[in-house]
């Protein structure tokens, strides 16, 4: 079995990759795109309003289709009003800069650094703000704990989520060893540690908001991955409905058609996302390769893990993710049904 890796160690030298993360109260970030002191001093953010609506998602969750609905929703289902602007104009994120997203600052260590804390910056945004991060419930600031917003978590089956991180893995010109699947198993999910992956470990992170849901109560949320797949209609339903919105079942089953993955896949606001980043010379080559660009919207599938994954390698990730899951009470779909309905 393969040792659990960290990420950094299959870095090329000249990349400096030691530089490359930082950790923060036990966990590992990206200084190249995270604002590091944004994160050190969220849990002291004392700003927050009670009209804000904060999106939170394991990486490689539907980050981007989940802000496009949410955002949607938000606006009461004005598909007019929304559906030209560009996914990083539609939320703002709490711990990544504006300027990094949008291509005006360099998505490098220093140019992060330069940048103002994105939670400051976010005190010029009119409410109701949409709000997005992939950090967890440990990190949010004391007065969302306390329930002063609302919050809607992401959740995905971590058998797709890992598939789909090996995939921005997979860039041989990136790395002096690339990383097998099996690494990014133990990184992700085989563990308990949250040094090994970028934003911890998948347990961790939608464990942490599970277990507090029940002091959360009425402010916070869970959506899944596949229930976005399988339908989106009784998603927005049941979103509308936490977020005090009254929207015509007419109206949902537009918003459905229009929420479709293959319809924001092929919409370049939220199929290419990440189209203006301004990136340093080092990290062109990666951002550019084809393996990146197919990775940010792939396919949309639930068991395309299948596809990527061993049989041994399944029955390992179930071994270990499968008691912890049956003890807090959370349970996954693994597999496409054969009828689904998409629309109401």
């Amino acid at each position: 079995m393969t040792k659990p890796m960290k990420l950094w160690d299959c870095y090329k030298d000249e990349f400096n990759a030691e530089e490359k993360f930082k950790i923060v109260n036990g966990m590992s970030f990206s200084p190249e795109v995270t604002h590091i002191e944004a994160v050190k001093s969220m849990n002291t953010y004392d700003k927050m309003r009670d009209d804000d609506v904060i999106v939170s998602s394991y990486p490689r969750s539907g980050t981007h289709w989940s802000i496009a609905l949410v955002d949607l929703v938000m606006h009461g289902g004005d598909i007019e009003t929304v559906k030209d602007r560009h996914i990083h104009e539609r939320s703002t994120w709490m711990d990544i800069p504006m300027a990094v997203l949008t291509g005006k600052a360099e998505m490098s260590i220093e140019g992060t650094k330069e940048q103002e804390n994105p939670m400051v910056a976010a005190e010029s945004v009119p409410s109701p703000r949409l709000l997005s991060t992939h950090l967890t419930y440990d990190f949010m600031p004391e007065s969302v704990k306390q329930g002063k917003c609302k919050v809607v978590v992401i959740l995905r089956n971590p058998k797709s989520v890992v598939t789909s991180l090996h995939v921005l893995n997979d860039v041989p010109e990136y790395y002096k060893v690339v990383p097998t699947i099996d690494q990014t198993i133990e990184a992700t999910l085989l563990t308990d540690a949250q040094d090994q992956m970028i934003y911890g470990s998948w347990f961790n992170h939608v464990s942490k908001w599970w277990m507090n849901k029940d002091k959360l109560k009425r402010n916070i949320h869970f959506i899944f991955y596949e229930d976005m797949k399988n339908n989106m209609g009784e998603v927005i339903k049941g979103l509308a409905k936490f977020l005090n919105k009254g929207i015509p079942d007419e109206q949902i089953k537009k918003m459905a058609e229009h929420l479709q993955f293959e319809q924001m896949l092929k919409n370049p606001k939220t199929g290419k996302a990440f189209e203006n980043l301004k990136l340093t010379d080092e990290t062109i080559e990666f951002m550019e390769s084809d393996s990146y660009k197919a990775a940010h919207m792939r396919k949309g599938v639930i068991d395309d893990w299948k596809t990527k994954l061993t049989a041994s390698q399944s029955k390992r990730i179930d071994a270990f993710l499968g008691p912890r899951l049956e003890k807090i009470g959370l349970k996954f779909q693994y597999e496409q049904r054969t009828r689904v309905c998409n629309i109401l």
